[in-house]
């Protein structure tokens, strides 16, 4: 908490903050503070900004889908969100990198930058705005937030010196340095966190009085961590990278180093009026958080309500980001989810060992993005690593979506069970007894019960971000019991006598209807097959808003048609051939000519 308030009131008094340097009235400037309610802000999501080094992985498509699930929700219950994403594209690294294959900084981020932008467009991450820090506009912003850094007295020049790692572009605290020794005999030192090797840098340059907000962070974040990691919605997830975080503030903090010498790191943003010095990458990283929300220029939807990102950069951004905040007088995140590795056999993905996944590879292998973005959700935790083998994807895809999904709607639908091709009046089998032909079992009373609460378990779930996985899981019981319902009424061998008919309509209707919900809810998840869904079943009211209002708000009137279609609504998938996309080391390059896996449909 802030010193001298309650805890509830420190809370408060952070959200209730927002931007006050000298806004610019215009038609972008739609910020609204906690004293008007009237005009909602947006809802902040952001992603880390990807370091441009490397193509894409596994790990920034699920942090992406992690993101896109949050933003989505939101939007389909109709509330406001600017979610952002983008590319890291400064420092001594990309710098380095691009002189090794002749090219220049310039054209080595617009090449990769790229790469991640087609990852966003081919996997449907639905951002709102795509930052790259060599943007003008966050050139503008980071010059903004040093000035008003400096004007505070919270930059002065200084000598620094310590261990640096030059892949992670950061000082490595002593706490996580490792000795090793090298085949001289000579004494070498590695980051603790990342393996990458340190070099000694000591040279003139400005400093952020980090140690000043030792107090004020420890006051924040302690609280959290005293408190169960069961205890809810926690503003910082996972539980467990909290003693990290504390154990460094323990230790002390250090003044911040955020300037480098421009004759070793050129490739960047100068210092206003100091052309000697460059800008350090994390303070320019970081700043675009508030790039993308019009910092120094109009204000609108800060603080961030979501921050996703790795569990490598933590301290950056619970320890560096927040005191930067801190410092120019702005709220701190509403919420911080930091998600684990994917690892492949158990050992971590690396260039060397071949063993890199690459999504865009993945997808030639399938007809859709959404079977590898519900792999990533379903079974990517945020607790712990979690391996990823190929062959799963498809069988999780096929064995809880399109199996249970798409299948049970193409027999429901179909003319065999349901000649007419339309809704059946659900409100009026709810209404009538259970022991009538026309009238809902008692097990079907309870599936639908169910149903009617799964919206709201779903959209608790995508709130904390920490349990979806696993939660998904009411998703998949609703499905299979559904199928189950309809395998246990057996439609097909009921006669074409009025009670059989009554029977049959009962059984399209719990079929249709766990389809409408589950899909309506899946909209988030797997945007393109849930739509096929509710394509199929002519739905055409798809807010959550509906959905969460009650079973019946949203479904289609009594009467009301199926769309009908020659394919079928999903199809199968088998397993893409063992290669770059599986993970496995392989020899050559990615293959074009591959076939979609689609053998068998439902």
């Amino acid at each position: 908490m802030i010193r001298g308030l309650s805890r509830a009131a420190a809370h408060q008094a952070r959200m209730c903050a927002y931007f006050r340097p000298a806004a610019v009235a215009g038609p972008r400037a739609y910020m609204s503070s906690c004293a008007d309610p009237a005009q909602p802000a947006p809802h902040l999501i952001t992603l880390p900004i990807f370091y441009v080094n490397a193509d894409p992985h596994i790990g920034h498509l699920h942090t992406s889908v992690l993101g896109d699930l949050a933003a989505r929700w939101r939007r389909l219950e109709g509330t406001p969100v600017l979610f952002a994403g983008g590319t890291d594209e400064h420092g001594q690294k990309i710098q380095e990198a691009a002189a090794r294959r002749g090219l220049t900084p310039e054209a080595a981020c617009d090449e990769t930058s790229a790469r991640f932008r087609a990852l966003f467009r081919e996997y449907d991450i639905s951002v709102d705005d795509f930052i790259r820090t060599t943007d003008a506009r966050h050139r503008e912003a980071v010059s903004f937030v040093w000035r008003r850094l400096l004007d505070a007295g919270l930059i002065y020049k200084g000598t620094h010196s310590g261990w640096y790692s030059v892949s992670d572009e950061t000082f490595v605290p002593p706490s996580k340095i490792l000795l090793t020794t090298g085949p001289a005999g000579e004494e070498l030192r590695h980051s603790a966190e990342s393996g990458h090797p340190l070099v000694w840098v000591e040279e003139e340059a400005y400093l952020f009085r980090l140690s000043q907000f030792r107090d004020q962070l420890d006051d924040w974040l302690r609280p959290f961590a005293e408190e169960s990691a069961a205890a809810g919605d926690l503003p910082v997830v996972p539980h467990a990278i909290l003693r990290d975080v504390l154990l460094h503030l323990d230790n002390g903090l250090k003044d911040l180093n955020v300037s480098r010498s421009s004759s070793k790191v050129a490739w960047g943003i100068p210092v206003p009026d100091d052309p000697d010095h460059t800008i350090y990458v994390w303070l320019d990283a970081l700043t675009n958080y508030l790039t993308v929300c019009g910092y120094g220029d109009v204000r609108r939807a800060f603080p961030p309500e979501i921050q996703l990102i790795g569990k490598d950069i933590t301290r950056f951004h619970l320890v560096y980001w927040p005191a930067f905040l801190l410092g120019l007088g702005l709220p701190l995140p509403r919420k911080v989810v930091a998600h684990p590795h994917w690892t492949v056999s158990g050992r971590k993905m690396s260039k060397s060992l071949g063993n890199v996944v690459d999504p865009m590879a993945v997808l030639e292998g399938f007809s859709s993005p959404d079977p590898l973005r519900y792999f990533l959700l379903r079974e990517g935790g945020i607790y712990h690593d979690t391996d990823f083998e190929l062959e799963r994807v498809a069988a999780k895809f096929n064995g809880e979506i399109v199996n249970q999904l798409g299948n049970l709607v193409q027999r429901a639908i179909s003319p065999a069970i349901s000649p007419t091709g339309q809704w059946p009046d659900v409100e009026s089998m709810l209404r009538q007894p259970a022991d009538t032909a026309g009238g809902l079992t008692d097990s079907e009373r309870a599936h639908f019960a169910k149903l009617e609460a799964l919206p709201h378990l779903v959209r608790q779930s995508v709130m904390r971000l920490s349990t979806v996985g696993p939660d998904m899981a009411d998703i998949v019981s609703a499905l299979t019991t559904a199928n189950a319902l309809f395998q246990d009424a057996q439609p097909w061998a009921l006669g074409t006598g009025e009670v059989d008919q009554a029977r049959r309509q009962v059984a399209v209707a719990v079929a249709v209807e766990t389809a409408r919900v589950v899909a309506g809810v899946l909209q988030a998840f797997i945007p393109r097959s849930a739509a096929a869904v509710l394509d199929r079943l002519n739905v055409t009211d798809r807010s959550l808003g509906s959905l969460l209002a009650g079973s019946a708000s949203g479904r289609p009137a009594p009467g009301t048609p199926f769309a009908s279609a020659p394919e079928p609504i999903m199809q199968r998938l088998g397993t893409p051939a063992a290669g770059k996309s599986t993970g496995k080391p392989a020899a050559g390059t990615r293959r074009k000519d591959k076939k979609k896996a689609t053998a068998q449909v439902a």
